[in-house]
């Protein structure tokens, strides 16, 4: 198959097809086309996607038209792009402008003058040519039009594209014909519960400032208020079991955020939610108790943002109450691994030594400090295994309530590498466990030991010291609930203590404006200056044991009340027993 043949079947006039199906004829072209300047000028053009957005963009956002796929080279590091906008050249940019001049179908006219707009200043240089910008939006207003393209949301996509660059350009005509075109084809296919096409125009408006007038802008709202009590109203019918709450939850969103900005209406609002919190209740029976949570905690965020705080606090109880149980429903997955003696040993003994309880203690308390950047290097490898596991969002649940919600690999990096350090801390409890048995049976883990240690630390004051080792005597009587009590507010008292010492402020101004209070101790870990100290290794340690929700959390789970029975066990005091051996490796500089 040639170029000309592939042109010769899709440039025709009225012919509608997807860019997808344009772009695979190409890959069954003959070898010898392969080198033509046609051949990869329409492979660049048909592959291309719209509305590229990417953390990774190599052009830092600076075009509309980007590749379909981005890479990390193995190699390089750097970010490889599918296909390479790189390879944009001048030939290819006259290559097009001949095409355009050719071209029948207005799927080809669009993409072509769309290109150009896009690249051709970037390569040549110069000014952009309005004429092709009004070709380009003239095109997409045709396609728009004369349904060119299926289904009808990628025209939405069009019409947003029409109305957002003629409203940049200034083409005040184009800009009108635009939105008469998403006007029409809203009255056409916009039926539903199809947001994604009706609620377009209200959020190109607010996307798009002046595209639309104060007053257009009322009549959209208008129109949501009156779909909105449609969708609510509808009697069940055939094939309908229940009004959809999702997007009623949507649109309240919407409604709602116009009445904060133009005119603050609290009962309208709480109306809006009231009926979403039924629509809701409705589907009660159909839902699992997870997704109940996941539910009613969306519903929830929006009570609190639009100022609901009484409605906010009643829904929190029913929430409460679907959490009971929720853990019956979850499955539990299972992974068996061997440690052979001979590794366990290996381990044991590269951590304790025989004659000098010192370095026995030093070694154990930084062996189990995880390194941030070797876990990182670890996850990203495990993530390249599976990509698609991480890209879905996860909840964090405890005790029916979300604590907390971890996002995709591409928006939140961070906190699926803390999930995966807090992971990694529990299976490394296995060794800790195992040394610290071990210890105790070689004359090294004791009390006396472990006081002795940590009392050559300046931030362990002397007046505390009774209450650690009442602390540390609970431990060594497996009598974990008490332990855990006691050393947990100590490990607290102990980072402020190294903080004041190295003159880092551990207080804030009251709220009232009278007198000070303590800093919390999450702000505290993160403050730059403490990390600095602390090291960022120790810092993310203790952040994720500590007080951040999506690791162990143990600070605000045990002294917040939160923590159930079955949490004071061994391998969590296990855990506070290390971070209170890390801190005796604090010393006072000789001079």
């Amino acid at each position: 198959m040639t170029v000309h043949e592939i042109l010769s079947e899709f440039d025709v006039k009225g012919k509608q097809f997807d860019f997808s199906d344009y772009a695979l004829q190409y890959r069954g072209c003959d070898d010898a086309e392969k080198d033509t300047l046609a051949y990869q000028a329409e492979v660049m053009a048909s592959e291309l996607i719209e509305d590229f957005k990417s953390e990774n963009d190599a052009f830092n956002g600076d075009f509309y038209f980007g590749p379909y796929c981005v890479y990390q080279d193995k190699e390089t590091n750097s970010f490889k792009e599918i296909p390479d906008r790189k390879l944009i050249t001048p030939e290819i940019i006259l290559y097009w402008e001949n095409r355009l001049k050719e071209a029948k179908n207005s799927i080809l006219k669009a993409r072509y003058s769309g290109l150009l707009f896009d690249f051709k200043q970037f390569i040549q240089g110069g000014k952009r040519d309005i004429n092709i910008a009004r070709t380009y939006i003239q095109s997409l207003i045709y396609i728009i039009n004369n349904n060119c393209q299926s289904p009808s949301i990628l025209r939405v996509k069009q019409a947003e594209r029409a109305i957002k660059l003629s409203k940049k350009l200034g083409q005040t005509d184009l800009l009108a014909n635009a939105k008469l075109a998403l006007h029409d084809l809203i009255s056409k296919y916009g039926k539903g519960d199809s947001i994604g096409i009706w609620g377009a125009p209200y959020r190109i408006s607010t996307e798009c400032p002046n595209s639309y007038t104060s007053d257009e802008q009322k009549t959209l709202i208008t129109d949501l208020e009156t779909r909105f009590t449609q969708i609510y109203d509808t009697p069940a019918t055939v094939g309908i079991k229940k009004r959809n709450p999702w997007t009623l939850m949507e649109l309240a969103d919407i409604i709602s955020e116009y009445y904060k900005k133009h005119s603050p209406d609290k009962e309208k609002t709480e109306g809006l939610f009231e009926k979403v919190e039924k629509a809701f209740d409705a589907i009660i029976p159909d839902m699992t108790k997870m997704q109940l949570i996941t539910n009613y905690s969306q519903l929830h965020n929006l009570l609190v943002k639009y100022g609901l705080q009484d409605k906010a606090s009643d829904l929190s109880i029913k929430i409460a109450r679907f959490g009971e149980g929720v853990q019956n429903e979850m499955t539990e997955f299972k992974q068996e691994f061997t440690i052979s003696r001979e590794e366990m040993e290996l381990c044991v003994n590269s951590v304790l030594h025989e004659e000098n309880v010192e370095i026995s203690l030093v070694r154990f308390a930084y062996s189990f400090i995880p390194k941030k950047e070797s876990e990182k290097k670890l996850f990203e490898q495990i993530v390249k295994k599976d990509a698609f596991l991480y890209m879905i969002p996860q909840s964090i649940f405890d005790k029916g309530r979300v604590k907390a919600i971890i996002g995709g690999i591409e928006t939140d990096f961070e906190g699926n590498l803390i999930v995966h350090i807090s992971q990694t801390m529990k299976f490394n409890s296995i060794f800790i466990n195992v040394i610290i048995e071990e210890g105790k049976k070689r004359g090294i883990f004791t009390v006396d030991n472990i006081l002795s240690f940590i009392k050559q630390s300046p931030s362990i004051k002397k007046d505390r010291i009774p209450i650690i080792r009442k602390g540390i005597d609970a431990y060594f009587n497996q009598d974990y609930l008490v332990s855990i009590h006691l050393l947990i507010p100590q490990l607290e008292e102990i980072i402020r203590n190294l903080l004041e010492i190295n003159n880092i402020p551990t207080l804030k101004p009251s709220k009232s404006g009278k007198g000070f209070q303590l800093r919390i101790l999450d702000d505290m870990l993160r403050d730059p200056v403490a990390i600095q100290l602390l090291t960022e290794d120790f810092a993310n340690y203790l952040r994720i044991l500590l007080t951040d929700n999506r690791g162990w959390n143990l600070r605000n789970e045990i002294c917040h009340g939160i923590a159930s029975p079955s949490l004071f066990n061994k391998m969590m005091a296990d855990r506070i027993i290390h971070a209170l051996l890390c801190f005796g490796l604090f010393r006072v500089k000789s001079k």
